[in-house]
């Protein structure tokens, strides 16, 4: 039985790493295998799976795209953040402050002293 389903779960890593195969040039190689791990052990302990192998290959393409995704973000985040603009803009700071002060004003007294 347990070799039955490490052979199982050996194949589904198999087929993760072939739908994976595509994004070699643009995902890190340690990346990749991560990408493929989880993928295959989220086939693996999924229930009631019709076809496992379409099931492995459209997981795994999907936490590619996801992980290229979040890579473009934190790219973006990290440029900001170089060129001096951390991701708020003066306005958003100013209206951030006006309703902070304007909610101290409207608050009891007792909550004021708590906060400043």
């Amino acid at each position: 039985m347990e070799q039955a389903l490490s052979s199982d779960y050996r194949s589904l890593h198999h087929q993760t790493a072939r739908a994976l195969g595509r994004f070699r040039r643009q995902i890190p190689g340690a990346v990749l295998d991560e990408l493929c791990q989880d993928a295959a052990l989220r086939v693996f302990t999924a229930r009631s799976v019709r076809c496992p192998t379409a099931f492995a290959h459209r997981v795994a393409v999907r936490l590619a795209i996801d992980w290229l995704r979040a890579a473009k973000r934190a790219a973006a985040w990290s440029e900001r953040v170089e060129d001096g603009e951390d991701g708020w803009s003066r306005a958003e700071v100013s209206l951030d402050t006006s309703r902070v002060l304007g909610a101290l004003r409207e608050a009891p007294p007792g909550y004021r002293e708590l906060i400043l």
